[in-house]
């Protein structure tokens, strides 16, 4: 299983990742998106000049496995408030059904950490193990039997091993 940590790089990285990096590189089964799920990572521009780049989309776009997810710092979408941006969420959905139907099954793959409405921030946790990849939302009970959901930070970035 394999994590693509996107931090705040930006379109020209990503352009520039497209160019000179290994395909292999750039396949996730999870992906933090960048900038707080900015479009600004795969484009350029404002408002109605903005562009879409192919080159950083092309980048980004490299889910594998039957389940990839990507998971945003961030709080819910909103129209106009920006980021998270719900364009840029839109082309991640899109990026999660490998071309098939947007559906809930792809929807429920892209998580927010810092919580949804009025919900309050949570940790996703995975667990990448040898029959695949599992998640769970800390401190939701939506983990697996006997396994502890574990808190990495209060709904931002953060790891722990286990």
């Amino acid at each position: 299983s394999k994590v693509l940590l996107a931090g705040d790089a930006t379109v020209e990285i990503w352009e520039r990742l497209n160019d000179e990096a290994d395909a292999n590189a750039l396949c996730w089964n999870v992906l933090l998106a960048p900038h707080h799920c900015s479009r600004h990572s795969m484009g350029r521009g404002e408002n109605e000049e903005f562009e879409w780049s192919e080159n950083a989309i092309a980048a980004l776009n490299n889910p594998t496995g039957t389940s990839p997810h990507v998971v945003c710092s961030a709080r819910k979408f909103r129209e106009g408030q920006t980021p998270p941006n719900p364009e840029a969420r839109n082309k991640y959905y899109e990026f999660l059904a490998k071309g098939r139907t947007i559906d809930a099954g792809v929807t429920s793959r892209l998580l927010l950490t810092a919580g949804k409405g009025n919900s309050e921030a949570a940790d996703v946790v995975f667990r990448f193990k040898a029959s695949g990849l599992t998640r769970s939302i800390a401190g939701t009970g939506a983990a697996a039997a006997g396994e502890d959901p574990a808190s990495a930070g209060g709904g931002g970035y953060g790891w722990r091993r286990f």
